[in-house]
């Protein structure tokens, strides 16, 4: 009998396998969701549904991007949590 032991990647960390594949995409997401937010503010007033809603996704991708580094045993880097929490202070979340 033999004994399989996980090590936390690799098809027994899950769907999505080692959580660090995932890192430059999430990267990714979260520049383009400050984008369309910045984009929004310049065009619309703050509270503006459109703005709001860009506000949302940068909190959605900064959580994405907090799980994953969770997942990885990683710590988020602290501009990165206090960014976090700014946006959900502002109504993100």
């Amino acid at each position: 009998m033999s004994t399989t032991r996980s090590t936390g990647h690799g098809p027994a960390s899950g769907p999505g396998g080692d959580p660090r594949r995932r890192i430059p995409a999430l990267l990714t997401a979260i520049d383009t969701a400050r984008e369309r937010l910045q984009v929004e503010l310049e065009q619309r007033a703050a509270g503006s549904r459109e703005a709001e809603q860009a506000r949302h996704a940068l909190v959605s991708a900064l959580e994405a991007y907090a799980e994953a580094l969770a997942a990885a045993h990683l710590p988020m880097p602290y501009r990165l949590h206090a960014e976090l929490r700014l946006q959900r202070g502002l109504g993100g979340h």
